[in-house]
């Protein structure tokens, strides 16, 4: 069941034979993966590839982001002293 439901070779289809838009369930095998400590990873594996998905599907384009990172950035005498602390 869990095979037929997670449609990562094909979409899923309704009664009336329309497709699902996009595979958003992924099931794991959960003792498995609690035993070898990657069950976060498992579950969260098709994250990325599903919000791209998303926002092809929607249109949406992302906003680039400009961030002044001179704020951020640590003279020689403050990083002598983080370091020493």
């Amino acid at each position: 069941m869990m095979e037929t439901l997670d449609s990562d070779d094909s979409l899923l289809r309704d009664d009336s034979g329309r497709a699902a838009k996009r595979d958003i369930v992924q099931f794991v095998r959960f003792k498995e993966c609690m035993q070898h400590g990657n069950l976060a990873e498992e579950v969260l594996k098709e994250l990325p590839d599903q919000l791209c998905q998303y926002m092809e599907q929607t249109g949406y384009k992302p906003q680039a982001v400009v961030q002044d990172m001179s704020q951020f950035a640590v003279g020689a005498a403050a990083e002598a002293h983080l370091l020493a602390t």
